[in-house]
């Protein structure tokens, strides 16, 4: 008898293994594809609306905000990206390109929001 190659034991015991290149296959990484862009698309979106509409507002008033409040809210949807992309990635072993290139800019852009509170906090204007 031929010795039978461990491969070919069955769809039970072998373990699909994703791609660099494939779509993320966890809900997580899903979760931090969709957010990560949702908050790119806020910002640019709210930009856009915001030069449309308003050009030019409070251009003499340093603590106005110019009518974009919508750049507070993008770290509401950045911190959760990087969250649940740091779970696809070291707990659910997700390795998709999308996943790493959504949590990387999306970590980076929560570490600059939390060390500018930090700041904000403890060396107040």
């Amino acid at each position: 008898m031929a010795a039978r190659d461990s491969s070919s034991t069955g769809p039970a015991r072998r373990v699909p293994r994703g791609t660099l290149w494939a779509l993320p296959k966890t809900v997580a990484g899903w979760w931090a594809v969709g957010l990560g862009v949702g908050a790119v698309l806020w910002v640019i979106a709210g930009q856009r609306i915001q030069d449309a509409v308003n050009p030019r507002a409070c251009p003499d008033n340093v603590l106005c905000t110019g009518g974009r409040e919508y750049v507070f809210l993008a770290p509401e949807l950045g911190v959760p990206a990087s969250v649940a992309g740091l779970i696809a990635l070291i707990r659910l072993r997700e390795r998709s390109i999308l996943v790493f290139l959504t949590v990387v800019p999306a970590v980076l852009f929560t570490v600059f929001w939390l060390l500018f509170a930090a700041g904000e906090l403890l060396f107040p204007h």
